[in-house]
């Protein structure tokens, strides 16, 4: 967000007075927080290059690339891949599913309509009242065209995507419908009538946050500690080229530092490319993931607690070694999941 709003500011004026070694630095860092931010690094990108005012701006083609380049010359010799495969490994996979689609279309509107309802309907009068905006440039708000195509651009990505929304997938749409909504307002007849309205909804928006949102987010920040836990078991107990098979690499994997097997395909390629074929459940039950090595250990989590225990994965033996209770998985999924380490045993020929 810090970074988006970096981006608004030093891109909202007129060409000759653009901060565009900052815009480019912003846009540049936005795709390694979230990697979605490329798309919006090529919208503004595209709109310079139609823009004779802005096509030579060294300045931002130097700042949006060197912190991409930076990072490419340690993740592809890392994971083999500039930025992880986010969408493909948050979608849905074997197709468009037509009740997740509807489920997602919900889910989006709801996040709109409890983040920033009257800014988001100023957002979308905008548009009615001048679709242009998306191509039209604007001599005083250079970066408009670009910022109003994004706020479309990524929601139809992820619903064509079939992505499964949650919240922190719009942190960095939901700022920009904000200042362009509550810029559609304020040109409103009676402004200050509809400023007061917004800072009553920002009012109902912090104290949702503070009574919901922020237990829930704290509950599961403490109770993460458990997989920590599994991960520094596995730094403290294991040889350093175990390879461990998880679906939640990120807090495992650093606090293990041990080679991860990403069975959500978040970084694995050939993870996603299967999951293309089957199903997510059969790539675990069927030990489909074992055709991209033969894991040490298993990091599963479900609900009722370690129910691989004995179980037999291809000609491995799941043995549990550690259960850890983690709170919720967010405000969509609110009851408690366990975290189960198995030792993944091979058994005699």
């Amino acid at each position: 967000v810090l970074l988006l709003v970096i981006a608004l500011e030093a891109g909202r004026r007129s060409a000759d007075q653009v901060a565009w070694t900052r815009l480019g630095i912003a846009l540049g860092l936005l795709p390694l927080v979230r990697p979605e931010g490329i798309l919006l690094l090529g919208l503004v990108g595209l709109l310079m290059l139609v823009d004779g005012r802005t096509r030579r701006r060294t300045a931002f083609w130097i700042g949006a690339a060197a912190p991409l380049l930076v990072w490419s010359s340690f993740a592809v010799p890392y994971f083999g891949a500039v930025l992880p495969a986010t969408l493909q490994a948050k979608s849905t996979p074997l197709g468009l599913v037509p009740s997740r689609f509807l489920a997602n279309v919900i889910t989006l509107g709801a996040l709109y309509a409890v983040a920033l309802a009257l800014p988001a309907l100023g957002w979308f009068a905008g548009l009615v009242r001048r679709p242009a905006r998306l191509w039209a440039r604007d001599r005083e708000d250079w970066i408009a065209p670009a910022m109003w195509s994004w706020t479309i651009a990524l929601p139809v990505v992820y619903l064509v995507r079939d992505v499964q929304v949650v919240s922190r997938y719009l942190e960095i749409v939901l700022p920009v419908v904000l200042v362009l909504g509550v810029g559609e307002l304020t040109r409103l007849p009676r402004p200050r009538l509809w400023q007061a309205l917004v800072a009553v909804e920002i009012t109902g928006v912090l104290l949702f946050t503070t009574l919901r949102v922020m237990p829930s987010a704290n509950g599961f920040g403490r109770s993460l500690q458990g997989i920590v836990e599994i991960g520094e078991w596995l730094r403290n107990n294991t040889a350093a080229g175990t390879l461990v098979a998880a679906y939640d690499i990120g807090a495992l994997g650093y606090a293990s530092d041990r080679r991860v097997l990403d069975l959500g395909g978040l970084v694995h390629a050939g993870i996603n490319d299967l999951r293309n074929e089957v199903a997510d459940s059969e790539i675990l039950a069927e030990a489909r993931f074992l055709e991209f090595g033969t894991p040490d250990f298993l990091v599963d989590r479900d609900p009722a607690g370690p129910v691989l225990e004995g179980r037999q994965l291809g000609r491995l033996r799941c043995e549990a070694v550690m259960t850890r209770r983690v709170e919720n998985l967010g405000l969509t999924r609110p009851e408690p999941v366990h975290y189960t380490l198995y030792r993944l045993v091979p058994l005699p020929r």
